[in-house]
């Protein structure tokens, strides 16, 4: 068996629509990722998924909390010597922030 922990930063900007009051602060946010897609090649292996994430935040000239539900895709590649096309992937994701 091999194990191989990855740990990647994704980021993105996402514009606040407009039916939306903008953010003055961000209180908390929630997330999971789903993977939905992976693959294993002679030496790689690779994973497509989403993340999806719910931001409660402060809004601007407001004292009720808003939120906003944000989707953000990610991918991650990984390359290994020891990895052949026959081999099982077991993935595990996690999310910190």
């Amino acid at each position: 068996m091999i194990r191989h922990i990855l740990i990647q930063g994704e980021t993105q900007e996402t514009i606040v629509p407009d039916a939306c009051p903008d953010i003055l602060r961000i209180v908390d946010v929630c997330a999971q990722a789903f993977p939905s897609r992976w693959e294993v090649r002679e030496g790689q292996a690779t994973v497509i998924g989403l993340i999806q994430a719910s931001v409660l935040y402060m809004p601007e000239n407001d004292t009720v909390l808003s939120h906003m539900d944000i989707r953000l895709p990610f991918s991650v590649q990984v390359d290994m010597d020891k990895l052949r096309s026959d081999s099982i992937l077991e993935v595990c994701t996690r999310l910190r922030h």
